[in-house]
C-alpha cells in the first residue's frame, strides 16, 4: 500500500481547506493527491513530466474532474507572473527544486498563500530513498521566508513484500535498493515518515 495518502489529503485538508480557491499545484504529476482538489475552485496542475501528467490526466478523469483541473507541462520558475492564484501548493516536491528558496520566491510572487506539503529530515523514508539533504535544504528555504503556521505528522511507508519495496526505489538507483534491503532484512516492510506542512504568505507578504 506505501504511504496512507486518503490519510496526508484528510490532514492537508484539516491544516488549509482549499475550499473556492484557485490553486496552482507543483509536482503534481501521477495525482496522488488529486482527492485536495475536490474543494478548490480551479486547479492548475504542474509538472515537468510528461509521463506524470498523463498519469494525472487518467486520475482526473476517474475522478470526474476535468471541468476543474488543468494539467500543465511546466517548470514553476518559467511562468509568467502576471497570473496570480489563491494559493500554490508545493505536492512533496520543494526538496526536488534545484534551488528551494528561488522557488519559494516565485510562489510567494504569483500566489496569496503558499502551502508546503515535504517531507522532514528525521525521516527515515527521506534518509532510506536518499534526500535527506534535499528534503533539509527545502526546510531551510521554509524557514528563511517565515512560516505562518508549521505542523509535523507522523505516517509509514508499508510494503507487502521485499520486492515490491524493491521495485518502489528501484528508479532512485543501486544505493537507495541497498539501503532498502538492508532496512526490510533489520527492520520489517513498515519504514516510518515523518512529513510537515507549512503555510507562508505570498503576494504581498515578505
Amino acid at each position: 500500500m506505501a504511504a496512507d495518502i486518503g490519510r496526508i489529503v484528510s490532514e492537508l485538508i484539516s491544516f488549509r481547506s482549499l475550499l473556492g480557491k484557485r490553486v496552482l499545484s507543483v509536482g503534481a504529476g501521477g495525482g496522488q493527491f488529486v482527492g485536495l482538489y475536490r474543494e478548490a475552485r480551479e486547479v492548475v496542475a504542474l509538472d515537468n513530466d510528461p509521463s506524470a501528467l498523463d498519469a494525472l490526466r487518467e486520475r482526473v478523469r476517474s475522478e470526474g474532474l476535468e471541468n476543474r483541473v488543468t494539467p500543465l507541462l511546466g517548470d514553476l520558475l518559467l511562468l509568467p507572473e502576471g497570473e496570480n492564484y489563491d494559493l500554490l501548493l508545493f505536492e512533496f516536491s520543494l526538496h526536488e527544486m534545484g534551488d528551494p528558496e528561488e522557488a519559494l520566491k516565485k510562489a510567494c510572487a504569483i500566489a496569496s498563500e503558499v502551502l508546503v506539503a515535504d517531507h522532514d529530515p528525521s525521516s527515515p523514508w527521506a534518509s532510506l530513498v536518499g534526500e535527506r539533504e534535499k528534503v533539509a535544504r527545502a526546510w531551510r528555504g521554509v524557514r528563511n521566508r517565515g512560516a505562518l503556521l508549521e505542523v509535523a505528522h507522523g505516517g509509514e511507508q508499508i510494503f507487502s513484500s521485499k520486492e515490491e519495496l524493491l521495485r518502489r526505489v528501484a528508479p532512485l538507483g543501486p544505493e537507495v535498493q541497498d539501503n532498502a534491503r538492508v532496512w526490510a532484512e533489520r527492520e520489517g516492510l513498515r519504514i516510518p515518515m515523518v512529513y510537515r506542512f507549512a503555510l507562508l504568505k505570498g503576494l504581498s507578504g515578505s
